[in-house]
């Protein structure tokens, strides 16, 4: 008797579809690759170009200009900047109208959204999966998220025994349909 172990190419993306499931509820929930809450949103001073904030927030802003939570400057380049005094929570927040209450990396939803298995191969030593975005600008954004601490790409230790033991479930059912018998 013969039998085959061997995970297929639609198993390996069954495998990866759970994985971008599982990082997407993870995070939504408020929680990084340690299962812990992200930091919440910084009051820090920040400054960033006028442009990159919706042109249908700026009537809101300069509200703000006059209780001096916004202040505008120009730099040498002869770029128009807002600097915000009670940091990205107050922009968010006040601003964009967005909740503060849990950090979920979902300002636009385009992130998580369009998280998903890239690429699919097989070498020698078995199965590589690729997940990630095809917009190169989204895997540029979710770089710098990762760089400035908010860990969400990856799996936690007991989403890592939970992939185990569904793959488990995956062999032991292909195991059955291949014994006399069944």
């Amino acid at each position: 008797m013969q039998l085959r172990f061997l995970l297929e190419e639609r198993d390996v993306y069954r495998i990866g579809l759970w994985v971008v499931k599982t990082i997407r509820e993870r995070t939504e929930e408020g929680k990084d690759i340690e299962g812990q809450e992200f930091e919440p949103y910084s009051t820090k001073p920040f400054a960033l170009p006028l442009g990159a904030i919706p042109k249908k927030h700026w009537k809101t802003l300069k509200k703000y200009e006059k209780t001096g939570e916004v202040a505008y400057y120009e730099t040498e380049a002869g770029k128009l900047w807002v600097r915000i005094r009670g940091g990205y929570r107050f922009l968010r927040g006040e601003v964009l109208g967005l909740p503060v209450d849990r950090v979920n990396l979902r300002r636009s939803g385009e992130m998580l959204s369009e998280l998903q298995v890239i690429d699919i191969q097989q070498d020698g030593s078995g199965w590589q999966m690729r997940i990630g975005w095809v917009r190169p600008e989204l895997a540029e954004r979710a770089f710098y998220v990762e760089k400035r601490g908010r860990k969400f790409l990856g799996l936690t230790e007991a989403e890592q025994q939970t992939l185990q033991h569904r793959i488990e479930q995956m062999l032991t059912q292909r195991l059955e349909l291949q014994l006399p018998g069944k």
